[in-house]
């Protein structure tokens, strides 16, 4: 129902390595949009520990989330994510991150681990950009990183 919402707290949490010490994310229902589809504001504020690769990164980021329904087969719903976030990593280096395609998963079983399209842009002052492409649709793990103009390709893992 537009207008509810629901709301996480994050207090030294822990999960598979990544440490999240303080922190919220946010839901709210904002509607249907014009095509007719539920849409939902996402906010994510918090400060993060990824153990693996000794990093932490402070940052706000803000998405909207579209429900695009299958009536077919309602096991088949994608997915919509737009949207922007900054934040700064432990050395101080700032950066910020830009949906530049939407980035689309589908809920079907197998295409449901990972984006199967869409763009990222990856964007720091001090670093060259890198521009993360998830494909056109295909259910796979693949995706491309283009960094100084050379494009390679990376196999996304859980």
């Amino acid at each position: 129902m537009p207008g509810e919402f629901f709301e996480f707290s994050f207090d030294n949490f822990t999960f598979n390595s990544i440490e999240v010490s303080s922190g919220t994310y946010r839901i709210q229902n904002t509607g249907q949009n014009g095509s007719g589809n539920e849409t939902f504001s996402l906010n994510i504020n918090m400060v993060t520990n990824l153990k693996a690769e000794e990093l932490e990164l402070t940052g706000n980021h803000a998405y909207t989330l579209e429900v695009v329904p299958n009536p077919a087969d309602p096991r088949d719903n994608q997915l919509v994510y737009q949207g922007s976030g900054s934040g700064v990593t432990q050395g101080g280096l700032t950066f910020t991150q830009n949906i530049t395609s939407p980035l689309i998963r589908k809920s079907q079983a197998g295409c449901d681990e990972y984006f199967v399209q869409g763009s990222v842009l990856i964007q720091s002052p001090s670093l060259p950009y890198k521009l993360i492409d998830y494909g056109t649709g295909r259910c796979d793990n693949e995706a491309s990183v283009t960094e100084n103009g050379i494009t390679t390709t990376i196999y996304l893992t859980n």
